[in-house]
């Protein structure tokens, strides 16, 4: 009964989260399966890794699909995909991969970005949390905990709140 959980928070426009149940063996198939969801559009991912670092490929049909005159390039360009060997995407660049592999078809190479682990949690989304769950809740667990505790579940750091802090957050004792 597990989820993959896909959490996208744009520099524009409001954060949003896709979930999605984990029942492919790979998370490639999952991927693909959450972008067949939520995206509606067909979507192939090829991961491996060693001790050096990950390695990836993702394809993905356009919008506009439909309207091309070659109806079979999904196809065609997912079956040479599948010749790309772990070693093969692991030695070189992007440009050189997509030319070994695409070079009879029309690519686009866009500028790369490092993929990095940033999670977004924080002692204020923490309080915000508490805050959620009301007054009431929050003193009844300050009945029989001496904090509040708020663990995240994505990078695993903590957080603990004391009665002194959970007043400044519902106003307690302060004059209106």
């Amino acid at each position: 009964k597990a989820q993959l959980a896909i959490t996208i928070d744009p520099e524009k426009g409001n954060r949003y989260q896709g979930i999605v149940p984990l029942e492919h063996a790979t998370m490639a198939e999952c991927l693909a399966r959450y972008f067949d969801l939520s995206e509606q559009l067909e979507t192939h991912f090829m991961f491996a890794s060693d001790e050096d670092g990950c390695y990836g490929l993702m394809l993905q049909q356009l919008p506009d699909y439909k309207l091309m005159e070659d109806q079979d390039a999904w196809d065609r360009i997912r079956q040479l995909s599948e010749t790309l060997g772990f070693e093969e995407l692991k030695a070189h660049g992007n440009a050189e991969i997509l030319h070994r592999l695409y070079h009879e078809e029309k690519v686009s190479v866009f500028e790369s970005e490092p993929v990095q682990f940033q999670c977004s949690c924080s002692e204020q989304r923490s309080l915000a949390s508490i805050e959620a769950l009301g007054i009431e809740e929050a003193l009844n667990i300050l009945e029989e905990e001496s904090v509040i505790q708020v663990d995240c579940q994505f990078c695993g750091r903590h957080y603990e709140f004391d009665r002194a802090k959970i007043n400044t957050v519902f106003n307690i004792g302060k004059p209106h």
